[in-house]
């Protein structure tokens, strides 16, 4: 499978192009079966980032479904191909130890 792990500095046009890009991938006319995504926001160092999870459940390096994320300016990040449970042993490594997590009880 493929994964990406992309940052971006958070900003109110960052927002907005995020909520874009996420509408777009969720149109039924855009479904992609392999395709799977989260949208973190951060909070490191003092900063607020937005991190998107990018999963391919093909052996497809950048699966196109993904260029309205990718095309938003970034700062970059993880992008591999690699074994099912070699994804889930990394994911993690690509999370910010010093990020703050806030649990709802909504």
């Amino acid at each position: 499978m493929w994964q990406s792990v992309l940052s971006y500095n958070y900003s109110d046009s960052v927002l907005e192009a995020q909520a874009k890009a996420f509408s777009h991938f969720m149109e039924p006319a855009n479904f992609d079966d392999a395709a799977m995504m989260g949208i973190f926001l951060d909070y490191v160092g003092g900063n607020f980032l937005v991190t998107d999870a990018l999963w391919y459940a093909e052996n497809v390096a950048n699966p196109a479904v993904y260029d309205v994320f990718t095309e938003i300016p970034n700062l970059g990040g993880p992008s591999e191909l690699l074994n099912v449970a070699d994804a889930v042993d990394t994911f993690g490594a690509h999370i910010p130890s010093s990020a703050v997590r806030y649990v709802s009880d909504i």
